[in-house]
């Protein structure tokens, strides 16, 4: 059982009071990390080529932008 969600949940409402909007709005903002963070950690370990790979194919790749949606 994942409990990573409802941990995000419980930790925004507690922090931003009970706010649906702030919980979207902090998916989008992590959602939008997604690629850079992709391109960093590839780029430590492949160097920049694979960086730039890895970045593109994470900027295409359909699931993330479903999970985002």
């Amino acid at each position: 059982m994942e409990i990573g969600y409802p941990l995000f949940i419980a930790g925004t409402f507690r922090t931003f009071g009970y706010s649906l909007g702030m919980v979207i709005f902090l998916q989008a903002v992590l959602s939008a990390l997604t690629v850079p963070l992709v391109y960093a950690t590839a780029k430590q370990l492949g160097g920049s080529r694979a960086g730039l790979l890895a970045m593109g194919l994470a900027a295409v790749y359909y699931p993330f932008a479903l999970d985002a949606a």
